[in-house]
């Protein structure tokens, strides 16, 4: 268990919770239902870490003494590649008896005791566990299976040996795991699972579990309500059978244009959503938790397109016009196309590198790389000056971006101001804009280095990602200003990003910091963001929706 002086204490809520998630998964909550699976729906922050492997620790426990348990317990814990080291944190302090096997696409690294243990090279995670243990791995490496699938020649022909059997393909990593049975699965980022179809889903679903499983998430849906059906399939798939039941009890459905679009919830039915999810697990607001972490200040900077950007963003808006008035979805590959690049524009100016008409997609495809000028880079470059930087204070600046061409822009910008700085004689770490990139090539071990050992040092006044890849499970606490140079579509990449700066360790009022194109689809973004956040709160808010 975790030392008096560690930093993963059990507070009184999180006690609370852990009795409570108990309690529910073996049904003994007075429901008649068993509620085998169950979540926690907590805001970012509210050490949802520390509070599953608690309760994977006290659930085995019992496991043990109610004989359900005869061998050493396997732990199997999935999250994205960033969130990792958290996990590096708090296994060997909560589970020290455990072997903690770190699993990525194409290889496993054992520790113990939380140091790394050199025994060459393993690729694959051993068939049996002689010992209490806790797997850790990634979403993408179940984006990968051949369990069952068999070879075929160039013609799609199934390939036979010698002795006239089928020939099976080689495993991948996501087929070592689904071959043995856990004892308890974990899903944390559990929303990374809200799409029923997607390969990792459709994969994860398969594994074997004898005690239970657990998902952890603070968006339990993210664009439309019937969303959470997937992370419930998964949780109780006796009860949750049917997406489509779900769909037609659940949500409000207009299809007066000829196709099915979700536009809320059923007000008839909402109390019964409301109560699902309250039942299948527990939530914690970061106000209720950490009620000295202010809430943030929005502050909006609005820029002009230049006129490149303009003749371009107007010919894509005309040509979205004429595909509206044709009847075409606003879900339809051409529409969500143009779409994404009417974005990519707001943001630099656009070099056509690509111009043609794709047979496959039944389209035209134009592929566009951003370059200078950049209005927004300029009001990046703008807060950058304003935020003291010397002895007294240090305040760095973190910056998202939904595409990686505004990063590496940036980047530029920030090298050429550092030569310039060199060339006057200048000391660079005064007046020096240093940065680090969380870049999608970095393996693991180089995220955690970054974000956990490099940033907290306050030599950085820029911390650079994608939205994608820095939104999650990283704290960049340090820093209490933020810029998001674009959107997503979804309130749950924007509201991750804010939460890797409003969480625990702030100590400053949260700043964030929005950078909007006049007259563009930066307008429609955040209203259709405000209208999915409004349907979130309707079954996970408080009972007056907030």
């Amino acid at each position: 268990m975790a030392t008096p002086e560690s930093k993963f204490i059990q507070e009184d809520w999180q006690q609370y919770d852990i009795h409570r998630l108990l309690r529910r998964h073996d049904g003994s909550n007075g429901d008649q239902h068993n509620f085998g699976g169950t979540a926690n729906w907590s805001e970012m922050g509210c050490y949802k870490t520390s509070t599953g492997l608690w309760f994977i620790r006290k659930k085995l426990e019992e496991a043990q003494i109610q004989g359900k348990l005869d061998h050493p317990p396997s732990i199997l814990i999935i999250t994205n590649k960033s969130g990792k080291g958290t996990f590096f944190e708090a296994i060997p302090e909560i589970l020290p008896e455990y072997t903690f096997l770190n699993i990525e696409t194409n290889k496993v690294t054992i520790f113990l005791n939380g140091k790394e243990l050199k025994l060459g090279d393993l690729k694959f995670i051993p068939k049996e566990f002689e010992m209490p243990v806790v797997c850790l791995t990634h979403y993408n490496v179940f984006s990968f299976s051949n369990k069952g699938q068999l070879e075929t020649d160039k013609d799609g022909r199934f390939i036979k040996d010698d002795n006239g059997k089928f020939i099976l393909k080689p495993w991948r990593q996501a087929d070592y795991i689904l071959d043995r049975e856990w004892d308890f699965v974990w899903t944390d980022e559990f929303h990374r699972m809200k799409d029923k179809d997607t390969r990792w889903a459709v994969v994860i679903k398969q594994l074997k579990t004898t005690i239970g499983r657990h998902g952890s998430t603070g968006t339990g849906f993210i664009n439309r309500p019937h969303e959470i059906w997937s992370l419930l399939n998964w949780l109780q798939p006796d009860e949750y059978t049917s997406f489509w039941d779900f769909y037609e009890k659940y949500c409000l459905i207009d299809d007066y244009l000829g196709y099915q679009k979700v536009i809320g919830i059923k007000p008839e039915n909402k109390a019964e959503f409301r109560d699902i999810v309250r039942k299948v697990g527990v939530r914690r607001t970061l106000d209720q938790t950490h009620p000295d972490i202010q809430r943030p200040i929005f502050n909006k900077v609005e820029v002009d397109l230049n006129p490149i950007q303009r003749k371009m963003y107007d010919q894509i808006r005309t040509e979205l016009m004429t595909l509206d008035k044709n009847g075409v979805p606003l879900h339809s590959a051409n529409v969500l196309s143009l779409l994404s690049r009417c974005r990519q524009i707001c943001v630099g100016t656009p070099e056509i590198v690509g111009d043609y008409f794709d047979e496959k997609l039944g389209h035209r495809v134009q592929k566009i790389k951003l370059r200078e000028p950049s209005s927004k880079l300029d009001a990046v470059m703008e807060v950058l000056e304003g935020l003291q930087w010397d002895e007294e204070r240090k305040e760095p600046l973190v910056v998202f971006s939904c595409f990686k061409d505004p990063l590496e822009l940036l980047k530029a910008r920030l090298n050429k101001h550092n030569e310039a700085v060199l060339e006057m004689g200048l000391d660079p770490e005064e007046w020096g804009y240093s940065y680090i990139h969380l870049d999608v090539k970095d393996g693991d071990i180089e995220r955690y280095r970054k974000w956990h050992e490099e940033f907290p040092k306050m030599k950085h006044r820029v911390f650079m990602s994608t939205l994608q890849l820095g939104g999650e499970s990283i704290n960049l606490t340090p820093a209490h200003h933020v810029v998001f140079l674009d959107r997503s579509w979804s309130p749950k990449d924007n509201q991750q990003g804010i939460g890797r700066i409003r969480r625990p360790g702030q100590t400053s009022q949260p700043v964030v910091i929005n950078i909007n194109a006049r007259n563009t689809t930066d307008q429609y973004i955040e209203k259709v963001n405000d209208m999915k956040h409004g349907w979130f709160k309707e079954i996970f808010g408080n009972e007056n929706g907030k």
